[in-house]
This record gives structure tokens, sequence and C-alpha cells, in this order.
């Protein structure tokens, strides 16, 4: 029987079944990114950024969200590997690292499906 493994408790891998092992990979991977799309506002602005790149300015003209609070959650999305950004000028632009994300979850879904 597994127990639950938090941050400060590890189990040596070689006590885990290969599958496991891989299924657990897959989790920590994918931990960040699902707990950022657990806030709706930044479910908001991945909807907004699916349909194309956008600078912060264009964002907050779309959504009720105060620039800092915008810049904020953008800021979340990208350490989760959710979001890329690309600076032109003074601007900065983001965008769906939909490749990432597809990676990500395609790969939960076999390690889900093997077991």
């Amino acid at each position: 029987m597994l127990q639950h493994i938090d941050d400060d408790t590890r189990i040596d891998a070689c006590c885990l079944a290969p599958e496991v092992q891989t299924l657990r990979q897959h989790l920590v991977a994918s931990r960040e990114m699902l707990m950022a799309l657990a806030d709706p506002a930044r479910q908001d602005l991945v909807q907004l950024l699916a349909r194309g790149e956008r600078n912060v300015s264009e964002i907050v003209a779309h959504i009720s969200l105060s620039r800092p609070t915008v810049s904020h959650h953008l800021g979340v999305l990208r350490r989760a590997g959710l979001v890329r950004a690309r600076k032109q000028g003074k601007e900065v632009f983001y965008r769906l690292d939909k490749a990432r994300i597809t990676r990500t979850l395609e790969g939960l879904l076999e390690s889900l499906n093997c077991c």
C-alpha cells in the first residue's frame, strides 16, 4: 500500500513498481501546472491566451483584473510552464506554451492508463 508522499518525505524509488514510479514522475511534473490552473482568474487568462499572444495591456482590456494582479497571475502561469513570454521593445507578450502543456498532460494520461 502506498502512503501519501509530501514534499518532506521521499520513498526510495526502488520500493515502487516501475509503472508507479513513472506515474509518480508525471504527477510531480504536472503538480505545479495543475495547481496554477486551479485558480479561476488564471483559467480566464489561459482561455484568453489560447486565442493568441497578448501583452499585459491587451489582457487587462479583456479581463476585470488590475494590471498588477494580471502580472502576478501571469508570473504563476509562467513558473508553472503554461505561459511563455517574449519581450519586444518595452512590451512583454505572453502566449500559451501549448506544446509543453500537451506533453505534460499526455504523459500523465499515458501513466494513468498503464496501471
